[in-house]
């Protein structure tokens, strides 16, 4: 009898341990996530405006599973500093598993893009093109459209841009700033994963090591996939994570210069913003 209770004990304890198990980077116990997506535009007068969410979660071993710590909204211009904080929110069901699917698609440094992840095709490209750019009209508030929009409903060229976009890793500075950032708070360490910031896609994304000095590219679309599945539905930017954001890139690819677009919404954010 005594016996079968050691093995009883040892067998619940072994079994406890199988259940509550925190989930692991780099072969490190993680305690806390942090995402953020930022949006950060020089303004000659007034300095600059940011706009951030950040959206926190951490390890709890009571349920063995990750819990929302809290959903914070910032504004920031001209000094001044806005901060409201969601209290009102839904649980975040299965957050280990989407959190273990955000991990897997940053280990898998390159994966070939194929209309298949975006749900494109010849007959519905047209319709994506059209509503794509009035989001993208009324988003910015452009005053002059796009010319020769039609040209870029072609299920060709979209493939072309695809590949282009799969092995693009260059960008050019333009002094504003949009992207997203993950930060995965270990037991041992503290690690960064940030998209580029220059593309509406947010391809490619970087991940650093835990001092910054060195990175490692990354192109892979599940990252956005995962992402969509662990941010609130509201987060700050999150339509860029989605096909509109490769079909917003698609049209700067196809009818104007990133340069050419880049300055056109400074401008017209500007103009916004200007005292009346």
């Amino acid at each position: 009898m005594k016996k079968y209770n050691i093995t009883l004990i040892l067998l619940t304890v072994l079994y406890n341990y199988n259940i509550a198990q925190p989930l692991q980077y780099n072969g490190e116990n993680v305690d806390t996530i942090i995402i953020e997506s930022t949006y950060i535009i020089p303004h000659t007068q007034k300095g600059y405006y940011k706009e951030e969410d950040v959206y926190i979660l951490y390890y709890d071993s009571d349920i063995d599973d990750f819990k929302i710590g809290s959903y914070i909204k910032m504004k920031q211009q001209n000094g001044k500093k806005k901060q409201k904080i969601i209290r009102k929110y839904d649980s975040l069901y299965n957050s280990k598993e989407k959190i273990q699917n955000l991990f897997s698609a940053i280990e898998q440094t390159y994966k070939p893009v194929n209309l298949s992840d975006f749900d494109i095709n010849e007959n519905n490209i047209g319709t994506l093109i059209d509503s794509t750019f009035l989001l993208w009209y009324k988003k910015y508030r452009l005053r002059k459209k796009l010319k020769n929009i039609k040209k870029c409903k072609n299920i060709d060229d979209f493939r072309t841009f695809l590949t282009e976009q799969s092995i693009k890793i260059n960008q050019t500075s333009t002094g504003s700033y949009k992207g997203f950032s993950i930060c995965i708070k270990t037991s041992l360490n503290t690690y960064h994963i940030c998209s580029s910031g220059f593309y509406d896609s947010m391809q490619p994304w970087y991940k650093y090591n835990a001092d910054f000095s060195s990175r490692v590219v990354i192109i892979n679309f599940d990252i956005n996939n995962s992402l969509l599945e662990i941010l609130p539905k509201d987060f700050f930017n999150i339509i860029d994570l989605t096909r509109i954001g490769v079909i917003q890139e698609y049209l700067k690819w196809c009818c104007w210069s990133c340069e050419t677009a880049t300055k056109s919404i400074k401008h017209e954010f500007r103009l916004r913003n200007s005292p009346r």
